[in-house]
């Protein structure tokens, strides 16, 4: 295998709330990382010629393993059906739905009238667009309300900077609108003349919804409103019932919400309820009322529901309509005409509850395994079909999904998760487990293996922990190729998630995030002392705020684990977090704490922060992937740890980094693309575990 690249040290002093840090490896941010989101080419030849080197010595790793890899490919990709086509979803007189076709990597966007839905066409193929450009995913597909037309927003770097363009379906061709540096969200008016778009600033921020006018020139489209505050991010957005679009800011803790109506959209936006620090809140409507999921007055911690009419839906008079229930979290709303829908989750578990609204009458949907996802949402675009759709699987069971009528209570099963090479549900078991904390709280931990997995069996264990994400208990049919293979697949939701409510995730950031990563850790333990795994032969992977748990838990007990996937890793958190100027940083100071003002949020990050302390130990097996056009993680920051990595270790175990020099936070785009970068992270496991 060729030597690693050793890269130079160039050191930088910082100086923060009287104490000193130094940084090595400064000089790996490109000073015109902006442009280098949009065009790749325009990094740096030093620092291009470091990643290179680096992405050579990833390469000299893997190629021993190529016929590993290839055979894990093969598997994962022969449990996709790669004919398929997803359920079609009517929006007013057509339905529309996804179709991936054999050996190609891109979905092809296809619909029919809504009475002959056996008369498919082609609306957009998305492989077609993908052959003359090194990424691309299609982020906005949404058509008018007339069936007419289309706005399609194109990201071809993976910086998540969109091309918008609005095409015609009844002639295939394009109209003459298009929008460059646009964000993901983008809503229609009711006649489908207009619609609304949010555009990024210089510093890759959604800030501006701005209103356009089809045939007008964009440079003159309206300013409905704009976000002064740079930690707070705005999109637009509609209600089920097509009549309200909605402008929707907040950063992680506070939401504010402003109201236009669908059929007039010059009319000038009307706040709900102004921002308050720590209080958030989304909405949805029907008939005359605004339901509000809400944890106003910092009571409601679990959150509540409130209801207003839609003539006064100012705060001041909203009434509570589902109270709030400490252990039981609202996860989100929806409608349908006459019904409104919540998700909840209690005891680390998901339901669905549908209240008709005539009657005030609750109807529960939930599930009798140890551990599932639930999903759930309206059937159709059409807001009067009173149909409701949900899915459900568990690491055992693949997906079903369901329509119900809440009418007539008909439940058609619309499609079962078809897994081509096979699948006995029975082979497998599922389990829950409570992993017992430092602190004494209790963690859940989800686990699937085969039934004849013996004890201290190699283990896959995976966390993320952060913004309040909850690690569903889904089906995979990636995970297969380990948990066939004799692994126990444990998937940790330690704090940070808000899998057992809302205090689980602040028991998880700012000053309590320590929290998060002594609960992965005692989640490894657990699983060692219940014999089911042992020391050294755990494998562990997470990504973006998921990577920083893998460097944090990496600094602390390195012994624990036999192999470390770190993907597009936020590990470099004290100087990211400490400059302003970065997409994600204002945003980000109600997650970690602002360490520019904050010296007790600085004390707390630099304790945890994986780069700053990474020491003269020794490390276990590590791979480590970035993207250099990643708006979320800058490339530099893995770049850098890595490099210190490699300059404090104490043994020579494996350590290879691979950049994507073309693609962003979700590493490269297609389908079969993303199977190619699991089989290289299992490869990895299977080699560094199975050899000791």
């Amino acid at each position: 295998m060729s030597s690693a690249p050793i890269a130079k040290k160039q050191p930088v002093q910082y100086a923060a709330h009287g104490q000193i840090r130094i940084d090595s490896y400064a000089w790996m941010r490109a000073e015109n990382w902006q442009d280098v989101l949009s065009d790749p080419s325009k990094l740096d030849p030093e620092i291009t010629a470091y990643l290179k080197a680096e992405n050579a010595h990833f390469h000299a790793y893997m190629a021993p393993q190529e016929a590993l890899r290839d055979t894990l490919f093969d598997e994962m990709k022969g449990r996709i059906k790669e004919q398929d086509d997803s359920i079609p979803t009517k929006n007013k007189t057509h339905v529309y739905w996804s179709r991936f076709e054999e050996g190609k990597q891109y979905a092809i966007l296809m619909r029919a009238p809504a009475d002959t839905p056996d008369k498919g066409e082609i609306v957009w193929d998305s492989n077609l667009a993908a052959a003359h450009v090194p990424y691309y995913t299609l982020s906005v597909a949404t058509a008018n309300p007339q069936d007419q037309l289309m706005i399609l927003g194109e990201d071809t770097t993976g910086s998540e900077e969109l091309v918008l363009r609005v095409l015609n379906m009844e002639t295939g061709t394009f109209l003459d609108d298009q929008i460059e540096g646009a964000a993901p969200g983008v809503v229609w008016d009711k006649q489908g003349r207009s619609f609304f778009y949010t555009l990024l600033d210089d510093n890759h921020r959604p800030f501006e919804v701005r209103h356009h006018i089809l045939g007008q020139d964009a440079a003159n489209d309206t300013l409905v409103y704009r976000e002064e505050n740079p930690g707070f991010f705005v999109a637009p957005g509609k209600t089920e019932s097509g009549e309200y679009i909605l402008i929707s800011t907040g950063d992680h803790i506070t939401s504010e919400i402003h109201l236009i109506p669908a059929d007039a959209p010059a009319t000038p936006p009307v706040c709900v309820a102004t921002r308050q620090e720590g209080h958030e809140y989304s909405l949805t409507h029907e008939s005359d009322w605004f339901y509000i999921l809400t944890n106003r007055n910092g009571e409601s911690v679990d959150f509540e529901i409130a209801k207003t009419p839609v003539c006064a839906p100012h705060i001041e008079n909203w009434q509570t309509f589902v109270s709030h229930k400490a252990g039981r979290l609202i996860l989100s709303i929806s409608s349908v005409d006459g019904y409104l829908m919540r998700m909840e989750r209690e005891n680390a578990l998901p339901r669905l509850v549908v209240t008709d609204l005539s009657r005030n009458k609750d109807k529960l949907i939930d599930m009798t395994e140890p551990a599932y996802a639930l999903g759930a949402g309206p059937a159709s675009g059409d807001f009067t079909d009173q149909i409701i759709r949900y899915s459900y699987s568990s690491p055992a069971t693949p997906s079903s999904t369901y329509d119900l009528n809440l009418v007539t209570n008909e439940r058609v099963l619309r499609k079962v998760q078809e897994v081509p090479s096979g699948h006995e549900i029975s082979d497998y078991i599922v389990e829950r487990a409570m992993a017992p904390a430092r602190d004494g709280a209790e963690v859940p931990l989800t686990l699937l293996r085969r039934k004849n997995t013996g004890p201290q069996a190699p283990a896959y264990l995976y966390g993320y922990g952060s913004y309040g994400m909850t690690m569903a208990a889904g089906f995979s049919t990636n995970i297969l190729s380990l948990v066939d293979r004799g692994f126990v697949y444990a998937l940790a939701h330690i704090r940070g998630g808000m899998e057992k409510g809302y205090s689980w995730y602040l028991d998880g950031k700012m000053l309590n995030k320590q929290n998060t990563f002594n609960d992965f850790e005692d989640c490894a333990r657990y699983l060692i002392d219940q014999g089911i795994t042992a020391k050294g032969k755990i494998a562990i992977e997470g990504g973006s705020a998921g990577g920083m748990l893998m460097g944090a838990v990496m600094n602390q007990a390195p012994d624990l684990f036999g192999a470390v996937a770190a993907h597009v890793p936020f590990v470099d958190v004290l100087n990211t977090i400490s400059d302003a100027s970065l997409p994600l940083t204002p945003i980000e100071w109600n997650e970690w704490g602002n360490p520019i003002e904050d010296a007790e949020a600085y004390a707390a990050m630099a304790a945890y922060c994986p780069y700053s302390n990474v020491s003269a130990q020794a490390y276990p097996p590590l791979m480590v992937t970035a993207g250099v056009s990643d708006p979320r993680v800058t490339y530099w920051e893995p770049a850098k740890w890595v490099a210190k990595l490699r300059a404090y270790r104490t043994n020579d175990e494996s350590l290879i980094f691979k950049t994507n020099m073309e693609a962003g936070h979700g590493g490269r785009s297609g389908r079969f693309e993303h199977l190619h970068e699991k089989a290289e992270t299992y490869a990895f496991f299977l080699n560094e575990l199975l050899r000791r």
